[in-house]
């Protein structure tokens, strides 16, 4: 009987405790919901508010939204978008990248950094809401030939991708073709005439795939060679940021 009564004491305990433990959350969370967005860190057990001060964050009679929407996290930004009658449209910005949307699909260049956009980590490129073709910039730019391949999603493309400041990086036709090492994956092929660029927007190589041939420049403009492909270990090698 007296294993029953403490057994009985700490149940009633173990409620209480918790009882009044979920009253002290809901009492930080009607004291925040004047100010913010309510969200719990789960890994910490911590309540924390999603500060809107810098937004619109608009909704009309419609219940559409309107305008610019902007979320922070401890005065972080996450993520920033454009309404116009609760559909997509315009810039928008997040705490790993940015890019348009256009009625609300993905339209044009869509960036994604590494850190603070410091790089280009991948850059994609969409028409009406369609991928259209990808790469790697900061993998690629110490290369003539990129050490990351593009990834293409349409039968055949020309490709033209900018740098972290706005200057062209690589412009160049492509294509998708059955590879017979690949159990007849369809991959992207590269033909006719490539261009890449240095930093500065002076021409850095030009690639001509139908004749296998290679021509280099420095970031000044002058000629360093010229080569065939066969010549692999001269024009694969990477400038390692010597521009």
């Amino acid at each position: 009987m007296k294993k029953q009564l403490i057994t009985i004491l700490t149940i009633f305990i173990m409620i209480s405790c918790g009882t009044d433990t979920t009253k002290e959350t809901e009492r930080q969370s009607e004291s925040m919901k004047d100010t913010g967005e309510i969200q719990v860190d789960s890994f910490h057990k911590r309540i924390s508010k999603v500060d809107y001060s810098d937004s619109i964050n608009y909704t009309d009679s419609n219940g559409w939204k309107q305008g610019q929407w902007i979320r922070k996290w401890n005065g972080k930004l996450i993520e920033k978008y454009s309404y116009v009658n609760d559909s997509l449209n315009g810039h928008y910005e997040t705490d790993h990248g940015e890019g348009y949307y256009i009625n609300g699909q993905k339209d044009g260049f869509q960036f994604s950094y590494y850190g603070q956009k410091d790089s280009i980590l991948m850059l994609n490129f969409y028409a009406d809401g369609n991928h259209i073709w990808g790469g790697f910039p900061a993998a690629g730019r110490d290369f003539v030939i990129p050490l990351k391949d593009f990834h293409i999603s349409v039968d055949s493309t020309y490709v033209k991708a900018p740098y972290i400041n706005g200057q062209t990086w690589y412009e160049g036709r492509f294509c998708l073709l059955p590879d017979s090492l690949n159990n007849g994956r369809h991959l992207p092929h590269r033909y006719g005439v490539h261009k890449v660029y240095h930093l500065n927007g002076n021409l850095k190589a030009i690639v001509d795939y139908n004749k296998e041939s290679i021509q280099e420049f420095d970031s000044l403009g002058n000629e360093k060679y010229r080569t065939k492909f066969e010549n692999y270990k001269i024009h694969k090698l990477p400038t390692l940021g010597r521009y």
